[in-house]
């Protein structure tokens, strides 16, 4: 199902059927703007009074140096190397160990 454009953004051209969800967009991505009809967008964009929509860059988001996700997979690897340390050191010393046979 596709939406017919009713509300756009002046300052990218970004376009949505709903006026919230175009207002959203200029409080999130550009702090303020003007929200103009798609009619009035296009109109004003062939007569240059608007700039052109500009295209996504499609690259990646930095992530954040502690997200959720990267703590509990640093956390399980630090826990399996540890354990694995534990593990090793405790099969080393058991062969150290007298056994009492000879």
């Amino acid at each position: 199902m596709t939406s017919k454009p009713n509300w756009a953004c002046a300052g990218c051209g970004m376009y949505s059927s709903r006026r919230s969800s175009v207002k959203r967009h200029v409080q999130n991505i550009h702090g303020s703007g003007q929200i103009v009809s798609y009619m009035d967008y296009f109109i004003g964009r062939q007569a240059g009074f608007y700039l052109p929509r500009t295209f996504p860059s499609f690259e990646k988001k930095a992530e954040p140096e502690h997200a959720p996700s990267k703590l509990k997979s640093d956390a399980f690897q630090e826990g399996f190397w540890n354990e694995a340390g534990k593990d090793a050191y405790r099969k080393g010393a058991d062969r150290l160990r007298p056994t009492g046979k000879m």
